[in-house]
């Protein structure tokens, strides 16, 4: 009996241990249906086993069917499990009566005497049903082909269902040779080797399934966020940016026909989306190094669509990651701003010609000099030649001349300011005195007629800045008119005085104006939202409260700046600007390909 113990406390101690690895990790796995028909693979052959052992110290007044009935029902029913197991495993449907079928067949063929009085019937018809499930497991294991399951694992398993399925086909030899605990052992042994196997098999293919499940789920969600991203009126690129700029796109995402105007398919075919932006259009190295450097930026720029027109784009960058070796990762997105841009030509455009209906008396009197001095001098020529003085009428006549000229630069100022900065044109260098003296064109006469005093600062070599010379005029104008305006309220005794100031800079540096009044300051409350849409201090019935903010807008598009603060007599305003050099360098241009 030693042998058969010895197999026997084998078989069940490997039973119950493999049983209970299978039982922990089925739940942890999300309890698949096979690692739970295993566990009770396991379970029961280890119960069967036990009433193996059990039946050797047993009296001898216990029945044997304890032991040939409960036996070969657990053990069949082990078995069972184990063909349930495999087939769950390939996809296959399992019923709740098909584990049970082998060990009825077994327990109604035990209700027939003539069976169960045979010994040799007993042990043929058990091994030959056990045989036969450990082939049926077999042929599920050899059928499985999924592409997430360790397909030599499962072949291994399946050899060893065959060769368990052989040691129970030898149990008739042992029996009628009277060596049944030798063939016992064997069978145990065998049967062992496969708890085993199942077990390191099952917690393999419960591993590789759920690193498949997480895997599908990583590709599902990606498909997600990527289809999310597809439907944004947004291009979303990631960059690899080396220390000098030049990067390598990670990522990129979007509606890009939208946005671009193009398919993504054709934006593909192009490294770089020079043939869809015009000369002077900015580089992507450079924005992308500015990033880097700086952590964040923002330009915009224009791209060529399909039927041959402009559309603005805003890319703005931010530095996601920076390595020791000056190199990183940049993220940033692109939108179509066209409409932007042309509701804010609007809005200026609409800005200046309010401004110019404001100003309509001192323009009145701009003209009004010039014409009355015409035709004094046009008389007087007239007078002169009636009496063949031809010097004198000819000297009236240089004088109407004169005048003729400056009217014609006040109308011809008027018609530039009203259409503006050309859409798209780059920044040049413009002469802060000639802003000062454009916009005290159109402002003046208003001036003069406030009694409001302009001091001029400018120096005696008058800076160069970076801009436009419309809107820089544009913005002044709107300052100029606010002075006048606070101003308007003071006593007739107080001084009325705007005080503009200039204050160079190197290239490269900001140059300063100023433009600071004497009306007594600006409101607290004020204050702090003044460049806000739709703040005024003159009421609804006297402004709209967006030419502040017009003019930020269009000192930003210049690269500048505005800042207002009180003084110790009034508001100042200080304008800042890209300081240029003479003769200008080139615009620097940030931007050649935003999605390469």
């Amino acid at each position: 009996m030693t042998p058969l113990l010895v197999s026997m406390t084998l078989f069940v101690t490997t039973a119950i241990l493999a049983g209970g690895l299978l039982l922990a990790i089925w739940s942890q796995a999300g309890r698949p249906a096979f690692i739970g028909f295993w566990a009770a693979f396991c379970g029961f052959g280890g119960f069967g086993g036990l009433l193996l052992l059990a039946r050797a110290f047993m009296p001898d007044w216990v029945p044997e069917s304890t032991e040939f009935i409960g036996v070969n029902v657990a053990m069949l029913l082990a078995a069972a499990f184990g063909w349930a197991g495999a087939r769950r495993l390939r996809g296959g449907r399992v019923a709740a009566w098909m584990p049970a079928l082998a060990p009825a067949l077994w327990i109604a063929a035990c209700a027939v005497p003539a069976f169960y009085d045979s010994a040799p019937m007993r042990v043929v018809t058990g091994s030959v049903l056990y045989a036969v499930l450990c082939w049926a497991a077999a042929v599920e294991l050899l059928r499985q082909q999924q592409d997430t399951t360790p397909l030599p694992l499962v072949r291994a398993l399946a050899g060893l269902a065959i060769l368990t399925g052989l040691a129970h086909l030898t149990r008739p030899w042992f029996s009628a040779s009277g060596m049944m605990p030798i063939g016992i052992a064997i069978i145990a042994f065998s049967v062992a080797t496969l708890f085993t196997t199942t077990a390191i098999v099952g917690v393999a293919l419960a591993g590789a399934q759920a690193a498949a499940r997480e895997a599908a789920a990583l590709r599902a969600g990606r498909a997600e966020v990527e289809r999310l991203h597809a439907g944004l009126p947004a291009m979303l690129f990631l960059h690899k940016v080396q220390p000098d700029g030049t990067s390598r796109r990670l990522y990129w995402a979007g509606d890009f026909e939208a946005v671009m105007g193009w398919p993504e398919a054709t934006l593909a075919q192009h490294t770089t989306l020079a043939a869809f932006v015009p000369a002077d259009a900015p580089r992507l190295a450079d924005v992308m190094g500015g990033a880097l450097r700086a952590g964040s930026g923002v330009t915009e720029w224009r791209m060529r669509q399909p039927d041959g027109s402009f559309a603005w784009m805003r890319t703005q960058v931010r530095r996601l990651s920076l390595r020791p070796d000056g190199s990183g990762e940049v993220v940033g997105h692109t939108v179509n701003v066209t409409a932007e841009r042309l509701a804010e030509e609007r809005a200026m455009a609409t800005a200046r010609l309010a401004t110019l209906g404001e100003l309509a008396t001192g323009l009145a009197h701009e003209m009004k000099q010039p014409l009355a001095t015409i035709v004094l001098a046009a008389e007087n020529a007239r007078r002169a030649l009636g009496r063949g003085d031809v010097d004198r009428a000819t000297a009236r006549l240089d004088r109407v001349l004169e005048q003729a000229h400056r009217g014609g630069a006040v109308v011809e100022h008027l018609r530039q300011f009203g259409r503006g900065a050309e859409p798209g044109a780059p920044p040049r260098p413009i002469s802060i005195a000639t802003a000062v003296e454009g916009a005290l064109t159109l402002v003046g006469g208003s001036m003069a007629a406030a009694q409001v005093a302009v001091e001029l600062a400018l120096g005696e070599s008058p800076p160069l800045v970076i801009g436009h010379l419309v809107p820089l005029e544009q913005v002044l104008v709107n300052l100029l008119s606010n002075a006048r305006d606070a101003m308007a309220a003071l006593p007739p005794e107080a001084t009325r005085r705007v005080r503009i100031e200039a204050a160079g800079a190197a290239p490269g540096g900001m140059v300063r104006l100023s433009v600071a009044d004497t009306g007594g300051g600006l409101p607290a409350a004020v204050l702090a939202r003044l460049f806000q849409p739709f703040v005024s201090t003159k009421g609804p019935e006297h402004g709209t409260g967006l030419g502040l903010s017009l003019c930020r807008s269009m000192l930003e598009s210049m690269g500048g700046t505005i800042d207002a603060s009180n003084g110790p007599e009034g508001a100042v305003f200080v304008i800042g600007l890209p300081a240029a050099a003479e003769p200008l360098l080139p615009h620097p241009a940030f931007l050649t390909d935003v999605g390469r």
